[in-house]
């Protein structure tokens, strides 16, 4: 009997060692990212704005910030520590923390919904290449869409487009006229069911869809 107690004390301080050592450690913080401050340009919000947008008719459309700007801190892992080895084991890693500021902005029937985000993102695995981007996207009945653009590197080189996270990349146009209303420089996105339009210093400036036209 007091052979079987200690076999069974050997098997279970061997199994917890063995479980101990399966166990990734936990992320490790190595630095802190900022956001540049040609990014932060393109969030011209505080979160208490109301955007006042017409149609060709003259209608009013009113959309209010649902809760501020938001200002949420991110891991952008530049080097993976371990994965645990197991089915679904979690993947821990050295990591830089960065920011995100986002901005959501509806209608009062809430069928509206327009989502502005800048952010950091790591432009290669195990690497300490960044970039920055600015993504828009805006919802509304039976259509949705969302594009974006890299509004800065944080290395030297080019970016090729295909290793960043953005799907639908906005043109830079030099002058657009929505319903009469002349904007310089705007960023322009055409889908195939949304047409989205941004700029640098007044925001979102306007959305259209094949029915009619919205700007501010």
């Amino acid at each position: 009997m007091k052979k079987l107690i200690i076999t069974l004390f050997s098997l279970s301080t061997l199994f917890f060692f063995t479980c101990k050592k399966n166990v990734c450690p936990p992320d490790e913080k190595i630095g802190d990212l900022e956001l540049d401050t040609a990014t932060l340009e393109f969030m011209p919000y505080s979160g208490s704005e109301k955007l006042v947008f017409k149609n060709a008719a003259g209608d009013n459309l009113i959309l209010q910030s649902t809760d501020g700007k938001r200002i949420s801190n991110e891991q952008l892992c530049v080097e993976e520590i371990c994965t645990e080895p197991k089915i679904k084991g979690n993947t821990t890693c050295k990591y830089f923390e960065g920011e995100a500021q986002r901005i959501l902005f509806q209608n009062a029937d809430k069928n509206i919904l327009i989502d502005i985000l800048i952010t950091s993102e790591v432009y290669e695995p195990n690497t300490q290449k960044f970039y920055d981007i600015l993504q828009v996207g805006v919802s509304m009945e039976n259509y949705n869409d969302v594009a974006g653009i890299v509004t800065h590197t944080h290395f030297s080189g080019n970016v090729d487009n295909e290793k960043t996270i953005v799907h639908n990349f906005f043109d830079e146009t030099n002058l657009i006229e929505l319903n009469g209303k002349e904007f310089q420089h705007p960023l322009v996105h055409e889908g195939d069911f949304l047409k989205i339009y941004y700029s640098k210093d007044k925001g979102f400036i306007g959305f259209a869809t094949s029915d009619e036209v919205w700007n501010l």
